[in-house]
């Protein structure tokens, strides 16, 4: 049964009024679950971790578990025929890729505007109302995927001509791949653009007879960048990496005293038998 186009766009919009109504305001990274936590050195922290005989013992026992366990699966080639079912699934959601970019980019951008800050809770500017207009409107045409190329591109732009003033951006440095990706990939499907392009593609619509940009812009840059769409996968891997391994120095290392309440608060010790 197929079900109505305006059904499933009144459903979008009902989703969308939920999500905004949930949206509340954060500070930034580990801090929102620790407010007020002691700091500490991580000089101190570290030398007294690496002097711990039981640290060790965790850290080289995981490290020999993860090569054991790599060694093993390269040798056995366990369960193929699960392996290949899960690939063919995953194969059948790779036209979805685009929108679900588009979901994880937009949606804390809206939540970034509401909240008055800029991409990442500690970055925050004078004037709360530009960057909730810029969230906002940013987030919800992502969400619509409307001149999503355009969209993508410009508030990567944006991101990067601040970044030098405001370091704290790198808390969101995650912005960046998703952007870019979105950029490569454009809107996808289900989204404003697809339906726009489909009007202007067929000749039998009047749009297509008044649409200036579709034939002369959008089909050449899109012919034009198809080759790097390949290149998405390792984007995401890459940037999203090197934003883990930022936070992991900087929110972690370098100011234990943060993540260190945050394993005493949740008890952590019961899960791995080591120290804070």
């Amino acid at each position: 049964m197929t079900v109505p186009r305006s059904r499933v766009l009144g459903g979008c919009v009902a989703l969308i009024g939920v999500l905004v109504g949930l949206v509340g305001s954060a500070t930034a990274h580990v801090e929102y679950v620790t407010p007020g936590s002691e700091p500490a050195d991580a000089i101190t922290f570290l030398t007294t971790a690496f002097s711990n005989a039981v640290v060790i013992a965790v850290l080289l026992g995981g490290f020999v578990a993860i090569l054991a366990g790599l060694a093993a699966y390269l040798l056995f080639r366990p369960f193929p025929g699960d392996i290949a079912a899960f690939r063919d699934v995953m194969d059948d959601y790779e036209d979805l890729l685009a929108w679900l970019l588009r979901l994880s980019m937009g949606m804390p951008m809206i939540g970034a505007g509401f909240g008055g800050y800029f991409f990442s809770p500690s970055v925050t500017f004078p004037n709360p109302t530009a960057l909730r207009l810029f969230g906002i409107s940013v987030g919800f045409l992502l969400l619509f995927g409307l001149a999503t190329r355009v969209i993508a591109v410009g508030t990567l732009l944006i991101y990067l001509a601040v970044l030098p003033s405001e370091p704290g951006l790198l808390l969101a440095a995650e912005y960046v791949p998703g952007l870019l990706a979105i950029a490569l990939l454009g809107g996808g499907r289900p989204s404003a653009d697809a339906l726009i392009s489909r009007l202007a593609d067929d000749e039998r619509t009047v749009y297509s007879q008044i649409d200036p940009f579709y034939r002369s812009v959008a089909v050449p840059f899109a012919e034009r960048i198809e080759p790097y769409t390949r290149l998405v996968p390792t984007i995401l891997r890459v940037g999203v990496g090197i934003g883990f391994i930022y936070l992991g120095i900087t929110q972690k290392l370098l100011n234990p005293g943060n993540a260190l309440a945050v394993v005493d608060k949740y008890n952590l010790m019961m899960v791995v038998p080591a120290p804070p």
